[in-house]
């Protein structure tokens, strides 16, 4: 049987991928969960009565987002 001899770029490609690896599943483990939506929370956003949202995606997808979250909590005009 043939033994195959490992090459530098061999060794380069497979310490880089398992650093890469590392280092880029790493944050995703640290991100905390996200706070909890209390009624509170909601009943101060309802009496406040404006929302401003600002973003960087895409237009359609931004519209999509908004259109559910006036299905959810509809706008009460004064």
């Amino acid at each position: 049987m043939r033994t195959r001899k490992l090459s530098r770029r061999d060794v380069l490609k497979g310490s880089s991928a398992s650093v890469l690896g590392s280092v880029l599943v790493a944050p995703l483990k640290a991100q905390p969960a996200p706070p909890a939506v209390d009624p509170a929370l909601i009943a101060a956003a309802k009496k406040e009565g404006s929302l401003a949202f600002h973003t960087a995606m895409e237009i359609p997808i931004a519209q999509t987002l908004a259109a559910g979250f006036e299905t959810k909590y509809p706008p009460k005009f004064v």
